[in-house]
């Protein structure tokens, strides 16, 4: 099992992606991204690309709506559900998330 804690950017490799992507970043933006993100790279790319066209840092319906068109509507109505059953645990094993979900069998994708 890989929990969450492994996958997830440290602060150090949060600013060298930052870095990377622009280097026209912010201490107060990059200070925004590093708390709002938590390390979740995909984030830390939408928010990147949302500083871009001048969209500031945090909660915004347009990153809300683009991560809800590009991630989640992309699959069926029962794997939506089985994810959002499972968006409550931060980490989980197979058979947490069978009980948790109520799902005969774990779908593979």
């Amino acid at each position: 099992m890989i929990s969450q804690q492994q996958l997830k950017f440290n602060y150090h490799e949060i600013r060298d992606y930052c870095t990377m992507m622009s280097d026209m970043i912010s201490e107060d933006n990059f200070r925004k991204i590093n708390e709002y993100t938590d390390g979740w790279i995909s984030l830390i790319y939408i928010i990147l690309m949302g500083l871009e066209k001048g969209i500031p840092v945090g909660m915004s319906s347009f990153i809300d709506e683009l991560i809800e068109k590009a991630m989640f509507n992309a699959y069926e109505s029962q794997i939506q559900n089985f994810l959002l059953d499972l968006s409550i645990m931060n980490s989980f094993t197979a058979d947490q998330a069978l009980f948790v979900t109520q799902e005969k069998k774990l779908l593979k994708y």
